[in-house]
């Protein structure tokens, strides 16, 4: 199982932070290797939400289906989704930080098929690949919402 931990300050309020990160289908505005969103499920994003995201990364595009698995105005979102033989589930959390909110991503990945598992080792080489992704992502997220968001 693989798992990545990481946490960024953000100068707006804790409800602006998560309005904007619960906002699933417009995520390619704020995350540079999101593609679109296309979302599955109609009505507002709430536990049971599901949308296919097609992403492009390292000359390759990706296409994943993720469903809401928790939704708690506005402190935690979680989100599911089966991929190539592996789960995959993260979680944001957005706390109050002084003047500002703190935004935690938790994600984790375990091998669901044999190819999944053998694959294992090279998780090991692969999560520091992914903690670099992680983080831009989040630091794309910090600077949309400062830049666009008011508190």
């Amino acid at each position: 199982m693989g798992r990545i931990n990481l946490s960024i300050s953000i100068n707006a309020a804790q409800q602006t932070v998560f309005n904007v990160v619960s906002d699933v289908e417009n995520s390619p505005d704020r995350i540079d290797w999101f593609e679109k969103v296309n979302m599955l499920t109609d009505g507002p994003v709430r536990v049971g939400t599901k949308w296919r995201e097609t992403r492009h990364m390292n000359n390759r595009q990706s296409v994943e289906e993720w469903e809401m698995t928790a939704f708690e105005n506005p402190n935690y979102l979680s989100a599911y989704c089966d991929s190539h033989g592996y789960d995959v589930e993260w979680t944001m959390r957005v706390d109050p930080e002084g003047d500002g909110s703190k935004l935690t991503l938790d994600m984790t990945t375990r091998p669901r098929t044999f190819v999944g598992k053998l694959m294992t080792p090279v998780e090991w080489f692969m999560s520091g690949m992914m903690k670099k992704i992680v983080l831009k992502d989040l630091e794309s997220t910090k600077a949309y919402i400062e830049k666009h968001a008011s508190t």
